[in-house]
């Protein structure tokens, strides 16, 4: 069961420039805790704000930059830049 979970929680890749260094969002409201401080610090999380939508990034790279959803889709932002 645990090499099933750790699969399901596998980060991909940046689909543009291919870095493993790559941040999950974490949206909503989230508990602060010590680890998750550490998340933050190491670029493992990125918190994404309170509102959750279907066509939201998952991911974003600590390299590039570029915002994707876990299937490898980059954000398309309209004129406003939302």
């Amino acid at each position: 069961m645990r090499e099933t979970k750790q699969k399901a929680e596998a980060i991909p890749a940046c689909p543009r420039c291919g870095s493993s260094g790559v941040a999950r969002f974490l949206r909503g409201d989230p508990a602060f805790s010590p680890r998750l401080e550490s998340d933050l610090e190491a670029g493992r999380v990125v918190l994404g704000g309170c509102l959750v939508g279907p066509d939201q990034a998952s991911h974003r790279c600590n390299a590039c930059g570029l915002e994707f959803r876990s299937d490898g889709r980059p954000v398309q932002a309209d004129e406003d830049g939302w």
